[in-house]
């Protein structure tokens, strides 16, 4: 075996695992969720379906509930980054909203929103 090829399969390993990635899904499967009560609860919920209906541009536009229950005070990227705690560094707004509609995203955001349940104490 070439040097040549093993530079040449190494590197393309490289870009493939990259494109198999998710931001979303990589924070939302490796982050600590982190909330008080039935209110905040459901404005997690009603955040993460937004992000499985709104386009980009709406979904930039919206606002949401802070910690103490006033409307309008964060966008998706505040709460979620309220709510949740990532193993590694805060997601991005670019990789937020080039990945968000994604199906590994999709699925991470059902999965948080099925561990939520219907925010029963």
């Amino acid at each position: 075996m070439s040097i040549k090829f093993i530079i040449t399969l190494a590197f393309t390993f490289s870009i493939c695992s990259a494109h198999n990635k998710n931001a979303v899904a990589e924070f939302f499967n490796g982050s600590e969720r982190q909330m008080e009560g039935r209110t905040q609860c459901l404005e997690i919920k009603r955040a993460l379906g937004d992000m499985l209906r709104l386009n980009p541009i709406r979904l930039k536009a919206a606002k949401y509930r802070d910690y103490g229950g006033t409307p309008n005070q964060w966008t998706i990227l505040e709460l979620v980054g309220k709510y949740f705690v990532p193993v590694s560094s805060p997601m991005r707004e670019d990789e937020f909203f080039q990945s968000y509609r994604e199906p590994k995203a999709r699925i991470a955001i059902k999965k948080v929103l099925r561990d939520l349940g219907d925010c029963r104490p």
